[in-house]
């Protein structure tokens, strides 16, 4: 009989202890192994998406929450920021400015509707695998995730719906037509819809069509051409896109980002300092330093994690030390008979040696 044989009838014989030995040790090794990946996952998650976006231009307050909202299309920002200044950043020639705005997300798969504009796809390098780019108002594209989970395809419309459930002063919005389906990046576009920045103001109520006949209800606007159409479109057609039109000053129309792609580190350097000062309401943020900060909290908490994980893994090899002695001890008969038939000290070692095996097995 082989010693492996006759080890594992002896763990068998003992199988409580042998159970708790090896659910210890399989814990403290898994919790370890798990850190490491979990911490590894974020990391790659969080810095592959960030090295791409140098800066991002928001409404102060929570530097995190704007760059979970502007890359990640995760909390919509409370507080929308004015088109003009994508104006002042575009005419300072300061790279490629890319508008943000996300408010809407689809009524049924629950996915973010971005509005933007051509910039975002060359920044993005996003292409479409079929059909085509939006080109007019009210058309959409589709990430390949939301493809693949639902059975939207091109030609089909997209019903809208204000992110918070209690935005009750939001328009009614109209559909969207998807017009194209994007190529697979695994990031966040994979999830999103996207649209064109007219397309967004629409949703948010800045611009409005009208049906034939239907002049408007005026409302108390400082703006005395201000209105909303008493019977709201909920589907732009070729014989009623001509009615969209937009009220207001087109610099104070919202936005909720601009993503900022400066030529140089000069021209970065000059955009971070005309958003220094604290009175100033917006803010421009170097998005990797800001996940960097969010990582190494993260560190922090695998380095205490990993070292819970190796004192466990110490106190299990221990107890199975200390349970090894103690069986040779209860064993003393066991272990002299085995001399006494003619089995000597080396194959006593090996026995033991190969049931412990099997534990860490």
């Amino acid at each position: 009989m082989s010693f492996i044989r006759i080890a594992h009838r002896f763990l068998a014989s003992q199988k409580w202890v042998t159970a708790l030995l090896v659910a210890s040790f399989s814990g403290s090794s898994l919790l370890l192994v798990a850190v490491n990946q979990t911490v590894e996952s974020i990391d790659r998650a969080f810095s592959d998406r960030v090295s791409s976006t140098p800066l991002i231009i928001g409404r102060r307050g929570s530097r995190f929450d704007l760059v979970l909202h502007s890359i990640y299309f995760r909390n919509p920002a409370s507080q929308s920021i004015p088109y003009g200044e994508l104006q002042i950043a575009a005419a300072a020639d300061s790279g490629l400015c890319v508008p943000l705005l996300f408010t809407h997300e689809t009524s049924i798969h629950h996915s973010p509707i971005i509005a933007t504009t051509d910039a975002y796809f060359i920044a993005r390098k996003l292409a479409v695998a079929i059909g085509s780019m939006p080109k007019r108002l009210g058309q959409c594209v589709i990430g390949a995730s939301v493809s693949d989970t639902s059975n939207i395809q091109i030609g089909d419309f997209l019903q809208p719906q204000p992110k918070s459930a209690f935005d009750v002063t939001s328009p009614v919005p109209i559909e969207l037509e998807v017009v194209g389906i994007l190529n697979r990046t695994n990031g966040p576009d994979d999830m999103a819809v996207i649209t064109n920045l007219e397309t967004g103001w629409i949703l948010t109520g800045t611009g409005h069509g009208h049906i034939s006949g239907d002049d408007g209800t005026r409302t108390n606007n400082t703006d005395g051409d201000s209105h909303i159409p008493e019977t709201p479109i909920t589907r732009i057609t070729d014989e009623n896109i001509n009615s969209f039109h937009f009220h207001g000053d087109e610099k104070e129309y919202p936005l909720s980002a601009i993503l900022i792609f400066p030529k140089d580190l000069q021209a970065q350097t000059v955009l971070e300092g005309k958003y220094l000062d604290d009175n100033n309401p917006l803010q421009a943020i170097i998005p990797e330093h800001v996940i960097q900060e969010v990582l190494e909290s993260v560190y922090r908490v695998e380095s205490i994690l990993s070292v819970v994980s190796i004192l466990s893994l110490a106190f299990v090899v221990l107890m199975l030390v200390v349970l090894t002695v103690l069986s040779i001890r209860l064993r003393k008969q066991e272990i002299e008979t085995l001399h006494m038939i003619g089995c000597n000290r080396s194959t006593t070692i090996k026995l033991v040696g190969c049931e412990t095996t099997l534990i860490l097995l």
